[in-house]
C-alpha cells in the first residue's frame, strides 16, 4: 500500500484516539505516506507525529472547500481512504468523489447509532465488553495491520521542535500533571476530591495544572504561595499539552483528550472513569479508577442527568486517597 488518507475533523480527544490508526498503518508499511483532514485547531500535534506524512487542514466552511479536497484527494491518488468521522460533511464528500469517478477505497468507523440507542435508552449492551476506544478505530482497518496491532501499546513519536521550552523551565524536575476540567460537569471528579489529593501531594512533588480559558475553578485547587503548583490552564497549545505530558512523570484526567495523549504516548497515568461509555483505556501504563455501579456506563460523553440517589456517585466513589495511593506507587519506582 502507497497512500491513505484519514478523515477526522474532531475533536481533540477523538483526533488523539484516532492517531493510533496512524501509528498501526506506518508500524504495518514503513514506507506508505499517511495524509490527514482535520480542523486547523488540531494540525500542529498531528503535523508532529513521526507517523503522519501530511496534513490537511479544514475550517468551518466546509462548502467552500469541498473543491479543494476533491482535487487534493484526486492529485494524491490515494490506495484507501478512512473515514474516521463518518458524518454529514464526510458524506457529502464521498457524494462528490462518486460523480467525478474518483477510485479509490472508502472504510468507515462505524457510528452504530442503533446499538447507542439500544444501550443509553434500553440498556441493552451490544458493544463489546469492556469497549476500548483505541480499539474502535483499529478494528475497522484490521485487515491492513500486522497481528498484534489491537494489543499493541507501542507510543507515538512527536517532535517538539516549535515548542519555546523556556515556557516549560520547570520540567527539568518530575512533577505531576492534572487535567481536573471535563467538557460536561458529570463526567468530572468532584472538585472537593481534587483539593483532598493536592493538598496531600503538595509536599510530595510538583504539579502541574492544565485545563482551558474558562476553567477559572482550578485556581481554587491549590495554596497560590506553594511554590511546587504551576496552573497552566488556558496557557497551552495542544501541541504544547502534548509535551506536557510527555514530560510528566504521571497524568491524572477524567475521560478527556489529555489522559488519551498519555495513552499514545505511552505514559504512566490515571483514568477517573465515570458515566462515559466510550473513553476506555487499555494501556497497561493507565490506571482506571472506576465505582462498578450496575448503572455505569450511562452516557456517550457525560451529557445528560444522573439517575442515582446521590449525584454522580460513580465519581464521588473514586477517593483520593486510591488515587494517591497510586500515584506514590508509581512515582517512588520511577
Amino acid at each position: 500500500m502507497k497512500s491513505i488518507l484519514i478523515i477526522r475533523f474532531s475533536s481533540f480527544g477523538d483526533v488523539v484516539q484516532a492517531m493510533n490508526a496512524a501509528r498501526e498503518i506506518k508500524r504495518a508499511y514503513p514506507n506508505c505516506h499517511i495524509s490527514w483532514i482535520t480542523k486547523n485547531a488540531f494540525s500542529r500535534f498531528l503535523k508532529a507525529s513521526s507517523c503522519i506524512d501530511e496534513v490537511y487542514t479544514l475550517e468551518s466552511d466546509f462548502s467552500g472547500k469541498v473543491k479543494s479536497i476533491k482535487l487534493f484527494i484526486q492529485k494524491n491518488k490515494f490506495d484507501i481512504i478512512y473515514d474516521a468521522h463518518r458524518n454529514l460533511r464526510t458524506w457529502l464528500l464521498r457524494l462528490s468523489l462518486f460523480f467525478s469517478f474518483t477510485s479509490v477505497k472508502w472504510i468507515f468507523r462505524p457510528k452504530s447509532r442503533l446499538k447507542r440507542i439500544l444501550f443509553f435508552k434500553l440498556k441493552i449492551n451490544l458493544f463489546p465488553n469492556p469497549f476500548f476506544a483505541k480499539d474502535s478505530y483499529l478494528s475497522p482497518i484490521k485487515f491492513l495491520l500486522l497481528p498484534d496491532a489491537l494489543n499493541s501499546e507501542q507510543a507515538v513519536q512527536m517532535n517538539y521542535a516549535e515548542i519555546d521550552a523556556s515556557k516549560f523551565s520547570f520540567i527539568d524536575k518530575p512533577y505531576l500533571l492534572f487535567a481536573p476540567s471535563a467538557a460536561w460537569e458529570m463526567k468530572r471528579w468532584p472538585i472537593n476530591h481534587w483539593k483532598d489529593l493536592v493538598k496531600n501531594l503538595s509536599g510530595f512533588i510538583p504539579i502541574v495544572f492544565v485545563g482551558g480559558p474558562n476553567d477559572k475553578f482550578i485556581s481554587e485547587l491549590y495554596d497560590h504561595q506553594n511554590i511546587n503548583m504551576k496552573n497552566l490552564a488556558g496557557q497551552t497549545s495542544f501541541l504544547e499539552t502534548f509535551f506536557l505530558v510527555q514530560n510528566a512523570i504521571y497524568t491524572l484526567s477524567a475521560d478527556t483528550g489529555v489522559i488519551h495523549v498519555a495513552e499514545l504516548l505511552g505514559k504512566n497515568g490515571g483514568l477517573l472513569q465515570g458515566p462515559t461509555a466510550f473513553g476506555r483505556i487499555k494501556n497497561s501504563s493507565i490506571r482506571v479508577f472506576e465505582a462498578g455501579l450496575p448503572c455505569s456506563p450511562c452516557s456517550k460523553d457525560g451529557r445528560g442527568k444522573c439517575s442515582r440517589a446521590v449525584y454522580q456517585e460513580c465519581m464521588t466513589l473514586l477517593t483520593p486517597k486510591s488515587v494517591e495511593s497510586d500515584i506514590r506507587k508509581v512515582t517512588s519506582s520511577l
